[in-house]
C-alpha cells in the first residue's frame, strides 16, 4: 500500500503483489479453518472475533478484485482493513484495541450529544443567516454612463471576502464602507458624485483619480460562498460543518467576523455559545469519560492479571528465585576476603582507608553535593550565553570555562567511581553521566561545540525531583508505546484513503498540505489531528472532489484526536496517579520541618481567625505592641482603642458580618466597573462624559 502512486493509475507491479497477499491470506485461513474447524465449538475459527476480522479482509480484498472486472475502483475500501491485520496479529495491541472497544459505548453516547448540541445551532443558524455569506457589493446603474470596463462584483484583496449588509439586516458593514481605489500607489479620493458635478475639474490635476469603487454602491446575494464554497449557513449540512468547525476552535473568528459584517453585530453571542457549550463543556466532559472509562479497564485487567498469573510468568519467577539462592550466598559470605594473601589484604585495607573511606565521605558530604549543583548550574548559564555574533573575549571565556567545568565533572565522576563502584556501575544514569563527560572531552579535542545541550542534561543527574519525574516519563513512554503504534497505524489508514480519496488533485499542486504521496499525506493527518489549519486541508478537499470530503477529516478528528489521543492523556493521568509521594525523596530534616510548618500554619489559622471568636462576648486580644518608635498619632490611636475595645471591635465586627455591609461593597464594585467600561480614548478631556468617569 505504500507504494500506491496516486497519480498512476495503473501499476501493475502492485496489483500482482495484492494478488500473491490475498493468495497467501487465503490459504492460511484455509489451514486454520482445517485446524480448529469453521464453528460448533469453542476453539472453532469463528468463535475468535479477530478470525472474523481476517475474514472480512479477505472478504473486502475478493469484492474489490470482483468489481475491477467491471470497471468499477473501491480499491479504497481493501486499502482500509489491510492494514488491520497487524492488530489481529500482535497480542499487545489486541488488548488495546479490547479496551477501546469497552470504552465506544459512553464515547458514543457523548458524540450522540454533541452531534444533538451541533444540529441545533445548525438549524439556529440556517434560520438566520441562510445567504448572509454571499452578501457582496455589485456595481450600481450610474457606472452605465462612463466608458469604463470594472468587475460587476468587488472583490477585497485581503484573506477574506468583503461580504455587505443588506437590508433590512443591521451588519457591520455596508458597501459605502470599501476602501478606495488605487491607482499606481495612489490613493484615489475623487467619487462619483463629485465626478456628475465637475467632470473637467479632476483631469487637470495630475494627483487626482477617480474612485472606482464608488461605484459599487448596491449589496445583494452573491452565487459563492468563502473559502472556496466551504463554509455557508445555507443548509443543514453546510452549516454542521461550520458549527463543528468552530467547536474546534480552528478559524471560528474569521467565521464569527464575516456574520457580524452581513448580519449583525450581536452574533457573536452565538458563538460564544457554541465555544463554551460545545467546546469547553462537551469536549472537555468528552475526555474525562474516555479517561475514566479507559483507566477502570485497565486497573480491571491488571487485577485480573495479577489474580490469574500466566504459566510461563510462574516458571520464571521461580527458576529466579531458585537461582539467586546460591549467588546471594555467595556473595555474601567473607571466604573470599580470607582466601586473599596477607600483603593483599593490607594492601586493600589501606587502599580503603587512604583512599575510597575519605572519596566516600566526600562525596557523601552536604556540602559536595550543593557546590556541585552550583557548578551545574553555571555551566548551565555558561551554555546559555553562547549566540551568534559574540564578542572575541565572550568566546574565550566561554571557552576556559568549558575546560574548567569538563575537568570538575571528571573529578566528581571519578571521585564517586571510587567511593561507590558498584552502586555507581549499577546505575544507568551514572553511564548517561559518564557519555556527557567523554562528549565534553571529545569537543575538547576536536574544537567543536556539539554537547551544549548535554549540559542540561546534568540538571536531572543532580535534582531528585527532576530524577522522580524523569522516571515517571520513561514508565509513562513504556506504557504508552502500544498506543503510539496504535496511533501511527491510525495515521497510515487515513493517509492511504487520502491517497485515494484527494491524491492528484488540482486545488492541492501548489500547497504543502496535500495527498499526492505517502509521505506527505502522513505529514498532513499528522497535522489534522493536532488541528492545525485543519480547515483549511478541508476547504481544498471539498473544492477538489465534493461537500462529502468533509466526513473524511471529522472522522479523523473524533477518532484520532478526542478518542486516542484522549487515552494517552488517560494513560499519563493513571501512570501519575498510582505514584504515591515518596518520604524518601525528602530528607528526614526537610520533612520534619515542612510537617512542623503546616501545624504551626493551621494553629495560626484556628487562632486569628475571626469566626472562631464571633460567640464570644470578648473580641480578639490586640497582638501589635507599642514600641517607641510609634509616632504620637499611632500611639493616640492605639490608647483610644484600648480604652473602647470592647464596644468599638464588637461594633465594627456587627458592621462587616451584616449582609447590607456586603450589598454596599457590591454595589460599589458595579459601579467601579461600569465607570471602567465607559472609559474610552476618544472622549474629550473637558467634557462632560470625562468629568463623571473621572468622578
Amino acid at each position: 500500500m505504500g507504494w500506491y502512486d496516486p497519480c498512476r493509475r495503473k501499476n501493475t507491479a502492485l496489483q500482482i503483489l495484492e494478488w500473491i497477499f490475498f493468495a497467501f491470506f487465503t490459504v492460511e485461513m484455509i489451514l486454520k479453518v482445517l485446524t480448529l474447524g469453521l464453528f460448533g465449538h469453542n476453539a472453532s475459527y469463528l468463535k475468535n472475533n479477530w478470525n472474523k476480522l481476517d475474514l472480512l479482509i479477505l472478504f473486502t480484498e475478493l469484492l474489490g478484485f470482483i468489481l475491477k472486472l467491471f470497471d468499477i475502483d473501491l480499491s479504497w475500501l481493501p486499502d482500509f482493513f489491510r492494514p488491520q491485520r497487524v492488530v489481529s496479529r500482535v497480542p499487545s495491541m489486541q488488548e488495546f484495541v479490547e479496551m477501546l472497544l469497552e470504552t465506544l459505548p459512553l464515547f458514543g453516547n457523548i458524540l450522540l450529544l454533541c452531534n444533538f448540541i451541533i444540529l441545533i445551532f445548525s438549524v439556529v443558524s440556517v434560520q438566520m443567516w441562510q445567504g448572509t455569506l454571499r452578501n457582496r457589493c455589485f456595481l450600481g446603474d450610474n457606472i452605465t454612463r462612463y466608458n469604463v470596463s470594472l468587475p460587476p462584483v468587488y472583490s477585497s484583496s485581503g484573506p477574506l471576502p468583503f461580504v455587505c449588509s443588506a437590508p433590512p439586516a443591521a451588519g457591520m458593514r455596508r458597501c459605502s464602507d470599501i476602501p478606495p481605489y488605487e491607482q499606481n500607489g495612489t490613493t484615489c479620493l475623487v467619487s462619483h458624485d463629485k465626478l456628475e458635478q465637475d467632470l473637467l475639474t479632476p483631469l487637470l490635476d495630475p494627483g487626482n483619480c477617480f474612485d472606482w469603487n464608488d461605484f459599487y454602491n448596491v449589496c445583494r446575494k452573491g452565487e459563492e460562498n468563502p473559502f472556496m464554497g466551504a463554509i455557508n449557513f445555507d443548509n443543514i449540512g453546510y452549516a454542521w460543518i461550520a458549527v463543528f468547525q468552530v467547536i474546534t476552535l480552528e478559524g471560528w473568528s474569521e467565521i464569527m467576523y464575516m456574520v457580524m459584517d452581513g448580519f449583525s453585530f450581536w452574533s457573536f453571542v452565538f458563538f460564544v455559545l457554541i465555544t463554551i457549550i460545545g467546546a469547553f463543556v462537551v469536549m472537555n466532559v468528552c475526555a474525562v469519560v474516555i479517561a475514566t472509562q479507559f483507566s477502570d479497564s485497565m486497573e480491571k485487567r491488571k487485577r485480573d492479571a495479577a489474580c490469574c498469573p500466566s504459566t510461563i510468568e510462574t516458571v520464571l519467577l521461580f527458576c529466579k528465585q531458585r537461582l539467586s539462592e546460591p549467588l546471594v550466598q555467595f556473595v555474601t559470605s567473607r571466604f573470599w576476603w580470607w582466601s586473599w594473601s596477607p600483603s593483599y589484604r593490607l594492601a586493600h585495607l589501606m587502599l580503603f582507608f587512604l583512599l575510597i573511606l575519605p572519596a566516600r565521605r566526600l562525596v557523601d558530604h552536604k556540602i559536595f553535593k550543593q557546590a556541585m549543583m552550583i557548578t551545574v548550574l553555571f555551566s548551565v548559564l555558561a551554555a546559555a550565553l553562547e549566540h551568534d555574533k559574540q564578542p572575541p573575549a565572550l568566546t574565550i571565556f566561554l571557552w576556559i570555562s568549558k575546560i574548567l567545568f569538563t575537568l570538575l565533572f571528571a573529578t566528581e565522576m571519578l571521585l564517586k567511581l571510587i567511593s561507590h563502584p558498584r552502586q555507581y556501575c549499577k546505575k544507568k544514569i551514572h553511564f548517561l553521566e559518564l557519555c556527557i563527560v567523554i562528549s565534553s572531552v571529545c569537543e575538547l579535542s576536536t574544537r567543536t561545540n556539539y554537547s551544549s545541550v548535554l549540559q542540561l542534561i546534568r540538571l536531572i543527574l543532580h535534582v531528585p525531583y527532576m530524577r522522580v519525574q524523569v522516571a515517571l516519563l520513561k514508565k509513562t513512554i513504556g506504557e504508552a508505546m502500544t498506543l503510539c503504534a496504535l496511533i501511527l497505524l491510525f495515521i497510515f489508514i487515513f493517509s492511504v484513503l487520502g491517497m485515494h480519496f484527494f491524491g492528484c488533485k488540482s486545488q492541492f499542486h501548489d500547497e504543502r498540505q496535500n495527498f499526492d504521496s505517502l509521505l506527505w499525506a502522513m505529514v498532513t493527518v499528522f497535522q489534522l489531528l493536532t488541528l492545525e489549519d485543519w480547515n483549511l486541508v478541508m476547504y481544498n478537499a471539498m473544492a477538489a472532489t465534493n461537500p462529502w470530503a468533509s466526513l473524511y477529516f471529522v472522522v479523523i478528528i473524533v477518532l484520532g484526536k478526542h478518542l486516542l489521543l484522549n487515552i494517552l492523556v488517560s494513560i499519563v493521568v493513571q501512570i501519575y496517579k498510582a505514584q504515591t509521594v515518596r518520604l524518601d525523596v525528602l530528607s528526614p530534616s526537610t520533612a520534619s520541618i515542612i510537617g512542623t510548618a503546616i501545624w504551626s500554619f493551621s494553629q495560626a489559622q484556628t487562632q486569628e481567625s475571626p469566626l472562631a471568636n464571633a460567640g464570644t462576648d470578648e473580641a480578639p486580644a490586640d497582638n501589635q505592641g507599642q514600641g517607641s518608635e510609634a509616632s504620637w498619632f499611632q500611639r493616640v490611636v492605639l490608647a483610644w482603642c484600648k480604652r473602647y475595645e470592647d464596644w468599638f471591635r464588637r461594633f465594627c465586627y456587627r458592621v462587616i458580618s451584616n449582609v447590607w455591609f456586603e450589598r454596599c461593597i457590591l454595589f460599589f464594585l458595579a459601579v467601579t466597573c461600569i465607570s471602567i467600561a465607559a472609559e474610552r480614548p476618544n472622549i474629550k478631556p473637558l467634557s462632560v462624559v470625562r468629568e463623571e468617569t473621572e468622578i
